[in-house]
Order: structure tokens, then C-alpha cells, then sequence
């Protein structure tokens, strides 16, 4: 069984239904840990864990037979106990393992829960015949009639600005969503680093409403975000607004070619989504086939919704300068920021050249 959900699994738990296996996976290690803590909390009861909670720890592998003993293991004064494989590296069992797993899987104990947690491993939609041991991994769970495969890869905005404005409210201060969702294109996705950044914001403001002036003054500024505010800048055609990025990228020590592969990528992503609204493929099917997983499937939806005030010419040129200045960067001794602003400069050029580009 697949949740699409941690308030699918939240709902499941509420009802009183615990399956015999988990299997929590996805780049959302915060909404992972989250999910896992209260799985746990149903079924193990409180002050049992001493007896009834056993951790494997999965980045290295598992050896199986003790994966199995464990789960063998009756429980001390309760109903069951749980099995959990922390941060399980797919890649380290062999296929061997993999088919004696599914066996077992097969005739779960009913006095365990195993909960399988993967985080540092990609789990990817794979179709046909070659699959890799991750994507093994997940079938085998969503074979078995009553275990659950739940993917944390992304977060819907929504409950993200939700979580920022509760965890900003928790530490006296007052965010607006507004003000959350700018938080997020300057962070990113990633739910552990927002919330360190709201922390910071707080911790900054001293309670009371925050302020965009305060988030911009002590909050990181990722490649990603970066881009995204760059990106901004072309749109409102702030030529002094995408320098300023580029200041600050640089003043965060950033190397100028991770720089200039990241706006690469997302005139990449722009691209994509343009084709595909032409040959009127849809956003999932797209995202399949450009290889758009787990948490880059935020890029493709972004790129989705702004590609329609871009021309396709504009975009192939745009591609044509960023690889010039790819070749530049790594071919010749020249200063990384000189080479960034020429950049920028020609897609400017370009942009002042085809007007039509931009669609408001």
C-alpha cells in the first residue's frame, strides 16, 4: 500500500491501524523523522522502549540474519514491539538479500513493526524490467497486501508555510505567509534548513512581526534560491537587482561554477517545460521522462508555471550564452565574476532584443 501523505499515515495511526512493515523514504528527512516519531508513539507504548524498540543502524548495509532475529524477538510485557532500520543504504544488500527479504515479507510476525527509514538514497520511479535495489526495495513492500510505502520527497507548499508560520508563532514572533513563502525561495525545500532559519530569523527579530528587511539581512541564501531570485530579476528586467545575487552568492563563498551551473539548470528546467507544454505532455508525464524525482520535481513545477512568460527563442539563446560562459570558466584564467556578469549581461541583451520573451 502507498500513502500519498504523512497526513494519510497521521489518519491511519488515528484509526488504530498499524501495518506490520513501513517503508519511509524521500529527501524530507525532517518530514521522515517526523512520521517515524509517531509510528513509534502508536506502537510502542510510552516508557516500553527499553524493551520493545530495537535500532539497526542502515547507512553501512544490514546484516540480514540479524535484521530477522530481531524480528523474531518476542516482545516483553506488551502486544508487539518495533524494528527500525535507520537510514537503510538500498545499494549495500545484495540480491540475495533483497530475495530472502521478500520471502519473509511474505509471513511478517504479527508481534513486530518493522519501520525501514531511507533518506540518503534516492528512490526513483522506475519502469520496465531494470530496476535498481532501491526501487526493489519499494516493490517488495507494496507487494505485501498490508505493508506501507509512504515518499517524503516533497512537501506541499501549503503545510510548509503552515509549519514556518506555527514554528515562528512557537518562538513569540508573528510570520505571514507572504513573508514564509519569500523564506522559502531564498532557503529552499529542505525542511530541516528552513526551520534552523526561522530559528535564526526569530532569534534575530526578538519577537514581533518579521520583517522581509530582517529575513534578507541574516538568512542563508542557497544556489538554488539564488538562481530563483536571479531569475526574478530578469523577469522584472532589474539588471542591478541579478548583480546584486551575484554579489551576494559570491560573498557566501560560492564557487562561480556551481553558480553558473545552477542558473544553467533552471534555464534547463524552463526549457523542458516548454517543449512539453508544446507537445502537450503533462506535468507528470514530463516530469518521468526528463528524470525529475523526489525533490527536483519542485524545479519542473516551478519552471512549469513561469515558462509562459519566455520564449522559446529567448531560451534557446539564453542556453547558448550560459554554455559559452561554461566553456570560458573552465578553459581560461579569467575572474569567475567577471565572466557571471558577462553572462547575465547578454541574456539582458537578448531579453531588450526580444521583448515578446516577457508576458506579464
Amino acid at each position: 500500500m502507498r500513502l500519498k501523505s504523512e497526513k494519510e499515515l497521521s489518519a491511519q495511526l488515528a484509526a488504530g491501524t498499524l501495518a506490520p512493515a513501513y517503508l519511509l523514504c524521500g529527501s524530507q528527512e525532517y518530514l521522515i523523522d517526523k512520521a517515524l516519531a509517531a509510528l513509534l508513539k502508536k506502537a510502542v507504548p510510552g516508557g516500553m522502549e527499553a524493551f520493545n524498540l530495537q535500532r539497526l543502524d542502515g547507512k553501512e548495509g544490514i546484516v540480514l540474519d540479524d535484521l530477522l532475529a530481531a524480528m523474531e524477538a518476542l516482545p516483553l510485557m506488551a502486544r508487539r514491539k518495533c524494528v527500525v532500520v535507520d537510514d537503510l543504504n538500498p545499494e549495500a544488500l545484495s540480491a540475495g538479500d533483497l530475495d530472502r527479504l521478500a520471502q519473509e515479507m511474505a509471513d511478517l510476525p504479527e508481534s513486530c513493526v518493522l519501520a525501514v527509514t531511507v533518506k540518503s538514497f534516492p528512490i526513483k520511479a522506475v519502469k520496465g524490467k531494470k530496476k535498481d535495489k532501491a526501487a526493489r526495495l519499494v516493490e517488495l513492500f507494496e507487494k505485501h497486501k498490508r505493508a506501507v510505502v509512504l515518499d517524503l520527497s516533497v512537501a506541499a507548499q501549503s503545510d510548509t508555510v503552515r509549519m514556518l508560520r506555527e514554528l515562528a508563532q512557537r518562538r513569540g514572533c508573528q510570520l505571514s505567509p507572504q513573508l514564509a513563502s519569500h523564506l522559502m525561495n531564498r532557503v529552499g525545500g529542505d525542511l530541516l534548513q528552513l526551520r534552523s532559519e526561522v530559528e535564526k530569523v526569530c532569534a534575530y527579530a526578538g519577537g514581533g512581526a518579521i520583517t522581509r528587511e530582517q529575513i534578507d539581512r541574516v538568512g542563508a541564501l542557497t544556489i538554488d534560491a539564488g538562481v530563483f531570485e536571479l531569475s526574478k530579476a530578469i523577469l522584472r528586467r532589474d539588471y542591478a537587482g541579478s548583480l546584486r545575487v551575484i554579489g551576494d552568492l559570491l560573498y557566501q563563498k560560492e564557487e562561480p561554477t556551481a553558480i553558473l551551473a545552477a542558473v544553467t539548470a533552471s534555464f534547463v528546467d524552463l526549457y523542458r517545460a516548454k517543449v512539453a507544454k508544446r507537445a502537450k505532455v503533462e506535468g507528470g508525464e514530463a516530469m518521468n521522462a526528463f528524470g525529475y524525482y523526489g525533490s527536483r520535481q519542485f524545479r519542473y513545477t516551478r519552471a512549469a508555471s513561469d515558462e509562459g512568460r519566455y520564449s522559446k527563442d529567448f531560451l534557446r539563446e539564453a542556453l547558448l550564452v550560459l554554455a559559452q560562459a561554461d566553456l570560458t570558466l573552465k578553459s581560461q584564467r579569467m575572474d569567475g565574476r567577471v565572466v557571471l556578469e558577462k553572462a547575465v549581461t547578454q541574456i539582458f541583451l537578448l531579453a531588450q532584443a526580444d521583448r515578446p520573451a516577457f508576458r506579464s
